[in-house]
C-alpha cells in the first residue's frame, strides 16, 4: 500500500548533492568551508552545534550547522486497484509521529522496548488537503463496463500516458477489448498519486524532559518515524483501510544525529534552612545546575522590580563577551563570571551521568553590603567554543527567588 522513507535535513537552506537525496546523510556547502573537517561526515552531517541560533536570531539568515535539525520521512502510496478490482479507493494519512531516542550501550534503537522515546512529535496532517492522502485510480470505462486491470503497468493523469508511479511519458497505454483487459488505471486527482513522495518533516532542537524540565545532553540521536491511518472502507472491496507501518533513523550509509552544544539545565534554587523549632528559609542560597559539557559559566543576580528591561544573557551574535544587563541597575551581583566549571561527563550505559554543580549566593551585592528584602532574579548561562565558528552561548536560565534577610526563629517564652 506504501512504503516510508527517513532522513534528516536542517530546516535552514543546504546544498546537497544529486547523488545524496535520497538518504541526506552527508551535508555539503556547510559553514565554515575552510574548516578542515567539513569533508568528514562524522562531524558535519545530523549535527546540532549552537543551542541558540548562530549568528542571528533570524534563522533564515544563518548557515548549517546550527540550533536545529528537521526529522523527515516521506511516505510512497501504491494505490492500484487489487485483484479483480475495478477501482481503488483514496485515503488520509491520518496521523505521523516521531519518536526521538538516544544511543546507549548495545541498545537497538528501532525496539521501543529497548530505547523507549524520550521525546514524542506529533503531527496530525490536513486529512482534506491532497498533501497527505493517498489518491485512488479506477479502470478505463467505469465498473459496469467489464473491463479489469489488475497489475496495470501504466496510468492516466490529466489526458496524459505515463509509466505507472513515475512521470515518464509513454504512449503504450490501451485495453485489449477481446479479454476486456486495460494495462493501463485512470487517475482519480483526488490526491497524491502512486510512487510519488509526500514529504513530514518535525523540527527538532535537541531538547527533551531531564528532570522534570527541557533541557539538552550531547550525544549520539536517532529517530523512529511511524505513519497510520484507519479510514472507513466502502464495503465493497474492503471495509476498512487500517495500517501502521515504522522505520528508523539512521539506515543504511545514514549517520546518526549528533547534540554538541552548550546547555544549561536542571536548574534547582534551594534556601538554607535554619531553626530547631520553626525552621525558615535564609541566606546563603545554593543553585545548582547542570552542563552538556565543560564550559565558562556566568551566574549573576538581577533586580527583578526592574521589570522586563533586562538583559539577562548573551546570544550568538559572535561577541565573546555577554551584554551585562546594567544599563538600569538591575545588575546587583555577578556571582560567578565566565568561570570554568564541568559538564555531566561521560554517558552511562544505561543513562546519562549527572554531574551537579554548586554555586552559592550570600545575599551581598558586589560591594560585600547585604541587599535589603526584595524579590530577585538568578540568571545562569554558559558558553563555550570548539572547532565552528563563533562562541556557543547557551540560552540563559532564570530562576526567582525571595530574600528576607531578617527573619525570627525558634521564639520561646519563659517566665
Amino acid at each position: 500500500m506504501f512504503v516510508v522513507t527517513g532522513y534528516y535535513t536542517t530546516s535552514l537552506s543546504i546544498d546537497v548533492s544529486e547523488d545524496d537525496i535520497s538518504n541526506r546523510s552527508f551535508a555539503f556547502g556547510i559553514d565554515p568551508t575552510s574548516n578542515s573537517t567539513t569533508n568528514d561526515p562524522w562531524v558535519s552531517s545530523a549535527l546540532i552545534e549552537y543551542d541558540q541560533p548562530y549568528p542571528a536570531v533570524t534563522p533564515s539568515t544563518n548557515k548549517y550547522p546550527n540550533h536545529c535539525l528537521a526529522l523527515c520521512m516521506n511516505v510512497y502510496c501504491t494505490n492500484k486497484p487489487m485483484a479483480q478490482s475495478t477501482y481503488s479507493i483514496a485515503f488520509p494519512l491520518q496521523q505521523v509521529k516521531f519518536d526521538i531516542v538516544k544511543y546507549y550501550n548495545g541498545k537497538n534503537v528501532e525496539n521501543p522496548e529497548e530505547t523507549p522515546a524520550i521525546r514524542t512529535i506529533d503531527l496530525y496532517p490536513d486529512t482534506e488537503s491532497d498533501s497527505a492522502i493517498c489518491g485512488s485510480y479506477r479502470c478505463p470505462g467505469g465498473p459496469d463496463s467489464g473491463y479489469t486491470c489488475s497489475s496495470p503497468d501504466y496510468e492516466e493523469r490529466n489526458g496524459t500516458c505515463y509509466q505507472f508511479g513515475t512521470n515518464t511519458t509513454s504512449s503504450s497505454c490501451s485495453c485489449d477489448s477481446g479479454n476486456k483487459t486495460c494495462n493501463y488505471v485512470i487517475f482519480n486527482n483526488d490526491g497524491t498519486p502512486s510512487n510519488q513522495p509526500i514529504p513530514f518533516c518535525a523540527a527538532w532542537d535537541g531538547s527533551y524532559e531531564i528532570a522534570g524540565e527541557f533541557g539538552k545532553s550531547n550525544g549520539d540521536f536517532a529517530f523512529r518515524a511511524t505513519v497510520s491511518t484507519d479510514f472507513p472502507g466502502d464495503n465493497i472491496i474492503t471495509d476498512k483501510i487500517e495500517f501502521s507501518s515504522t522505520i528508523a533513523y539512521p539506515g543504511m550509509n545514514q549517520i546518526p544525529m549528533q547534540v554538541d552544544v552548550t546547555n544549561v539545565h536542571t536548574v534547582r534554587s534551594t534556601p538554607t534552612v535554619v531553626g530547631n523549632i520553626t525552621a525558615v528559609s535564609a541566606q546563603p542560597y545554593t543553585f545548582a545546575y547542570r552542563l552538556s559539557k565543560d564550559a565558562d559559566v556566568r551566574v549573576a543576580i538581577f533586580d527583578a522590580s526592574n521589570g522586563d528591561n533586562i538583559n539577562y544573557g548573551g546570544t550568538n551574535n559572535g561577541n565573546i563577551t555577554a551584554p551585562s544587563g546594567n544599563s538600569n541597575g538591575a545588575l546587583v551581583r555577578t556571582l560567578v563570571d565566565w568561570q570554568p566549571r564541568i559538564g555531566e561527563g561521560m554517558k552511562g550505559v544505561d543513562k546519562d551521568t549527572q554531574i551537579t554543580e554548586f554555586d552559592s549566593w550570600d545575599g551581598r551585592n558586589d560591594n560585600g553590603l547585604l541587599l535589603p528584602a526584595g524579590n530577585y532574579i538568578t540568571a545562569i548561562q554558559a558558553k563555550a567554543q570548539d572547532e565552528w565558528p563563533g562562541v556557543d552561548f547557551s540560552r540563559a536560565v532564570t530562576r526567582q527567588m525571595s530574600l528576607d534577610p531578617l527573619k525570627l526563629t525558634d521564639i520561646v517564652a519563659t517566665g
